[in-house]
């Protein structure tokens, strides 16, 4: 098991994914090559949280798999990263620290965002709300025990810093552990450029 002193996670919708623009786009998709009675971003808009992509497109016998994406990536050539969250990605990881995504939502959905961003490290795709909650479960002997979705081996770190567009999720952060809330004015630990992180790092 590989020991780290933090590993730094980042939250995925508004965070670094730019959802809004992603519904908007897929929207237009589905509607001008697939189904024009699809109406995703009208679905989207009823629901306050969490829309389930999956269960809304499964009325039209749609799957979310690499062959819709295939078809998405031919029909859009968007970046949806949201503000400059690549950038800070690609910054973090030269400062050699490790990094990984800590998301909540459907697993096929979150799949299919994560690989329009080609995020080739590590991730956790959630179905617990109280992110905080997961991240306590980690501790064991002094150390948070992670285990990624798509790596083998487990990592251990010291720390923890959550970095998320939700105040609800970096609530209750345990005392060696950061969370800091993604929003537009900054406020205690509320960052409201994706750099300012580096000045907790």
């Amino acid at each position: 098991m590989k020991n780290f002193k933090q590993i730094v996670l980042f939250d995925l919708d508004r965070t670094i994914f730019d959802s809004d623009k992603f519904v908007e786009v897929l929207d237009q998709f589905l509607r001008q090559e697939i189904n024009p009675e699809i109406e995703l971003l009208k679905a989207t808009k009823e629901v306050e949280h969490n829309f389930d992509f999956e269960k809304y497109l499964e009325q039209f016998k749609l799957k979310i798999d690499d062959q819709l994406l295939e078809k998405f990536v031919n029909f859009t050539r968007d970046d949806f990263w949201l503000g400059n969250a690549k950038e800070v990605i690609q910054k973090t990881l030269k400062n050699k620290q490790q990094i990984g995504i800590l998301t909540y939502g459907g697993n096929n959905i979150q799949k299919f965002k994560m690989k329009l961003l080609k995020i080739n490290f590590g991730y956790i795709i959630t179905q617990n709300k109280c992110k905080t909650c997961l991240i306590k479960s980690w501790k064991k002997d002094g150390v948070y025990k992670i285990k990624f979705d798509n790596q083998q081996q487990s990592l251990a770190a010291d720390k923890i810093i959550l970095i998320d567009d939700k105040q609800s999720n970096v609530n209750d952060m345990p005392d060696d552990c950061l969370g800091l809330h993604f929003v537009e004015k900054t406020v205690g630990n509320k960052i409201t450029d994706l750099n300012q992180l580096f000045e907790y790092l």
